[in-house]
């Protein structure tokens, strides 16, 4: 661990300094999963993950020990950006640790995810707009919009100040789920306050909307396809699904149970493209993975029931 803490300051260094106490809030975290085998890293709410140092190969004998070990010096050059991609700016995120994801850096030896990564406290975005008013909020090209809390009505007197004011305790009562309903996982949303939205929570009293919200990465879904039957995922009109990881195989038992199931470290190296992008042009088009991965590796699985398993994520 010593040695990681090392690499992580020294990468720090190299990358802009190193952070203060203050700027990694609640310090570093470790994660290990070992291959064939997914896990989840996550943060609290009002906190996301960034990735401070990751690898999936092996660097010693302990973590993940295994009767194949080879070697002890082993780094995917891929590991850093890839695990980044699945984790920075996400609440939590899925990690598996498997040669389909990551390629395999070193053939024989029985490898494993290794990761350091803070927990940053998500900035948290303000809007008011008076009654009869209206404005857009929105986030930077990949986050999407959570909405943290929504108020119509009335709480102080300087916010948007008017004559009218009868009361300074007043708040429609479904004003979050309106807002949620209708914000939430958009990248931009309108905010529009009048009562034939909210209704009249103080009448008599000129009433304002205020809003607070985070901009984060939506977290990867993750969709599985049982050998011999489709599985579908789904895109709105102007979006594209990014795939950021395939396996067609088997890793485990209890997805796809079948009588048949005499290995569980079994995957095809083609299972996905790098940088694979499937363009969806209408509203919806489905991508059968039947269709897209049949016929892979049929060879070597014709014993063994084997699923697909995806992670993507809708990008405008």
């Amino acid at each position: 661990m010593a040695k990681l803490l090392a690499l992580v300051l020294f990468g720090f260094f190299i990358t802009g300094g190193i952070p203060t106490a203050r700027s990694l809030n609640i310090g570093l975290k470790n994660a290990v999963v070992c291959e064939g085998k997914k896990s989840t890293i996550s943060c609290k709410n009002g906190y996301t993950i960034s990735i401070a140092l990751a690898n999936y190969g092996r660097d010693n004998k302990k973590i993940c020990p295994h009767k194949n070990i080879r070697t002890t010096k082993c780094i995917s050059s891929r590991s850093v950006a890839l695990i980044k991609a699945f984790c920075n700016g996400r609440k939590s995120c899925s990690l598996f640790a498997s040669n389909s994801v990551f390629g395999d850096p070193c053939r024989g030896t029985h490898k494993y995810i290794q990761v350091l990564y803070i927990c940053r406290k998500t900035i948290v975005k303000w809007a008011t707009v008076c009654e009869r008013s209206y404005r857009s909020i929105s986030c930077p090209k990949g986050q999407l919009i959570t909405i943290q809390s929504a108020s119509y009505g009335r709480r102080d007197r300087s916010t948007c100040p008017s004559s009218s004011i009868k009361t300074i305790s007043c708040a429609a009562k479904k004003s979050a789920n309106i807002i949620k309903n209708s914000c939430n996982n958009k990248r931009s949303c309108l905010l529009i306050a009048n009562n034939g939205i909210f209704g009249d929570p103080c009448v008599g009293t000129y009433k304002y909307l205020t809003v607070s919200y985070l901009c984060m990465r939506p977290r990867l879904k993750e969709v599985v396809a049982c050998e011999r039957k489709p599985g579908l995922i789904a895109c709105p009109s102007r979006k594209t699904i990014r795939i950021y990881y395939a396996s067609y195989g088997r890793t485990d038992k209890k997805t796809c149970p079948h009588s048949s199931m005499k290995t569980t470290n079994c995957h095809a190296q083609s299972s996905i493209k790098k940088n694979w992008l499937i363009a969806m042009e209408s509203d919806p088009v489905y991508l059968t993975l039947q269709t897209a991965f049949s016929a892979i590796h049929a060879k070597e699985h014709t014993s063994i029931s084997v699923f697909i398993m995806i992670a993507y994520s809708q990008v405008s």
